[in-house]
Order: structure tokens, then C-alpha cells, then sequence
């Protein structure tokens, strides 16, 4: 499935990706931090832009979501 990623040069469209994604997985919000092995909350302030998000929580994320960080940041499609 190809999900177009937005180039990733602020926190919130770095959150806006992982919505793109999660939601093109048709998971949940609580599907994916199951997943992930982070709360519901972090979760929500990583996909809302929130600066101060945790680098574990990012990368438990992007594992997740079976996405490699260089095609997030970079805002290319897989």
C-alpha cells in the first residue's frame, strides 16, 4: 500500500505522518500504541506535533508501523 508521506521539516507534520500512516493501516490510536508499547497519550502528542516527545516513543512508533525513519523524514512514498 503506498501512503504519501508529507516532507517531515516540523514536529506536527512529523505527527501528521504517523497519522497518515496509522490511518492508512486502518488502525487505531490505541491499536498502535498497544503495538508500539506506549501509551495512548504519547501517542496522541506525537501525532499532534508535540516538540518534547521522547526518542524511544518515535522509534517504537516507526517500528510499529513497519516505517523506515529515513522515508518519514524525507517524505517519500512507500
Amino acid at each position: 500500500m503506498k501512503t504519501t508521506l508529507l516532507y517531515c521539516d516540523t514536529p506536527e507534520r512529523f505527527g501528521k505522518n504517523v497519522q497518515l500512516r496509522r490511518t492508512a493501516r486502518g488502525m487505531t490510536i490505541v491499536q498502535l500504541a498497544d503495538k508500539a508499547g506506549v501509551s495512548r497519550q504519547a501517542l496522541s502528542r506525537l501525532e499532534k506535533g508535540a516538540p518534547a516527545t521522547r526518542l524511544d516513543t518515535v522509534i517504537r512508533v516507526m517500528v510499529a508501523l513497519d516505517i523506515q525513519i529515513p522515508f518519514i523524514l524525507a517524505g517519500r512514498e512507500q
